[in-house]
């Protein structure tokens, strides 16, 4: 029968070779995961993902959404930076401030609608 390759994670210098349309110029790579959609299961990549997230220190939240993005002028007043986020907790209903060194929108599906709260004429970059 079938049998997919199992997973891999590939060094920067082989990720370049095997795909070369992969910049690595700014060293922005750490690593390359390979996986085959057929048989990955995707809820273990997303725990493990966030049981190093939390181990290197990062906050770690459930049941919790963004509300509207914090921000400050950049250095130089050219535009603004994201600094941090408002959060509501969806089971007591409070919300509070929180700020961050990088801000990655993981949305998935809901992508577009974190990008709305940043840039309301933003074009759509999910499909489906």
């Amino acid at each position: 029968g079938f049998s997919c390759p199992p997973s891999h994670i590939m060094t920067p210098s082989r990720a370049k070779r095997k795909f070369p349309q992969l910049s690595l110029a700014d060293g922005s790579i750490k690593y390359c995961c390979v996986f085959y959609e057929g048989c990955h299961d995707d809820a273990r990549t997303n725990l493990a993902i966030a049981q190093t997230a939390a181990r290197e220190g990062a906050l770690m939240l459930n049941y919790c959404e963004v509300v509207s993005f914090l921000k400050e002028q950049k250095d130089g007043g050219d535009g603004e930076r994201v600094t941090g986020a408002v959060m509501r907790d969806n089971i007591t209903g409070r919300e509070f401030k929180m700020y961050a060194k990088s801000i990655l929108l993981c949305g998935g599906p809901f992508t577009d609608d974190l990008r709305r709260l940043h840039d309301q004429n933003c074009q759509e970059a999910v499909r489906g």
